[in-house]
């Protein structure tokens, strides 16, 4: 005689466990990628310009609107009785239940020697085709080099101001050069999510050498700290770029967050300046890019000297050059992931 099947053993029950585990995962992956931020707050000379700050300061920078970059699984088909690894976020069906991979969250960062806004022999401003160039690296942090504040050569333009305003994101400068009439260069930082903790730390120098900085921020995408770091090394001297190398390898070296370092370093992957730097932080190019990752000049490149480099529970995953039309280094874009990602969400599996 067929005995009638228990409503718990339904066929339809697989199905409403696959929805029950990708509701699942709703909750725990924006818990792993939110977490509060804190509030900006200049510090160490560098200015940070929050969304908040008054019109008449030049750096009114809108709430972000681009989206922070958190990655996105390959697609594979799940199968019976053995995990799915190489497709986060898709259900997978196990003896013992119906699980889902939780993917890692990423963080893209992108490095770019802006030449003042100019083009390539210095003749026009550019700062429309930077900011939509800087747009399309598609970062959550972009550190820029060689940018200007209120310098008569550039129209007494607030370089960070404008790009943060023009791309709604956060941003950091930190002043290295400082002219008469309030003319300022240096650094630059501008990211998606709101940044703390900013100092600029001025550099060894010598004689025929023009001041250089360290600017960083903190910023917490995942919920915990991540240190980031711009800088733009000596271009006439070896021996100042070295001295530099060393300050910053000390500084890193101290910091305990998590972090990424990008600059134009004005010397070549076996160079003394990035052994030093070594010490301290890891090149991403040579783990996620291919090719020699030529960045300077943009056209006919010949050499590498603009990087991204890192340190701590990061780990990049995919490494770009791309060339600007307006100036003479090209952008060098990586995607870092933070941690190994959560265990698998699983749930009990009855059906047959």
């Amino acid at each position: 005689m067929n005995r009638p099947r228990p409503s718990w053993a339904s066929p339809d029950l697989p199905l409403a466990l696959l929805v029950v585990a990708v509701v699942v995962l709703a909750f725990v992956l924006p818990s792993r990628l939110g977490g509060s931020d804190p509030d900006p707050s200049p510090a160490g000379g560098a200015r940070v310009a929050p969304p908040s700050v008054s019109p008449t300061d030049q750096q009114v920078v809108p709430a972000p609107t681009l989206s922070p970059g958190t990655g996105a699984g390959s697609s594979a088909s799940p199968s019976d009785g053995a995990a799915n690894p190489g497709a986060p976020g898709l259900p997978s069906r196990h003896r013992d239940g119906v699980c889902v991979d939780v993917p890692a969250p990423r963080l893209t960062a992108a490095s770019f020697n802006i030449h003042s806004g100019f083009n390539r022999d210095r003749s026009r401003l550019e700062l429309e085709q930077i900011a939509a160039e800087i747009s399309a690296l598609d970062a959550d942090v972009v550190l820029l080099q060689e940018v200007d504040r209120n310098r008569r050569w550039s129209a007494h333009v607030d370089e960070p101001a404008y790009l943060a305003a023009k791309l709604g994101m956060y941003y950091a400068f930190g002043t290295n050069v400082r002219r008469s009439g309030n003319s300022e260069y240096g650094t630059a930082i501008l990211s998606t999510y709101p940044v703390s903790d900013a100092s600029n730390t001025l550099l060894p120098n010598g004689p025929g050498g023009q001041q250089r900085g360290l600017l960083r921020v903190v910023v917490s995408p995942f919920g915990s700290p991540i240190s980031i770091y711009v800088t733009h090394l000596e271009n006439t001297s070896s021996t100042i770029r070295l001295a530099q190398a060393r300050s910053i390898a000390q500084i890193v070296a101290q910091d305990p967050h998590p972090k990424i370092l990008g600059g134009d370093l004005n010397a070549g992957p076996g160079s003394d300046v990035l052994g030093t730097l070594r010490g301290a932080l890891e090149d991403s190019w040579p783990a996620s890019g291919l090719g020699a990752g030529l960045t300077h000049p943009t056209v006919a490149p010949r050499s590498r000297i603009d990087y991204l480099l890192y340190a701590g529970s990061l780990q990049p995953v995919a490494s770009v050059v791309l060339p600007s039309a307006v100036s003479d280094h090209s952008a060098v874009r990586t995607v870092f992931e933070a941690g190994t990602g959560a265990p698998q969400v699983c749930l009990p599996f009855f059906g047959n």
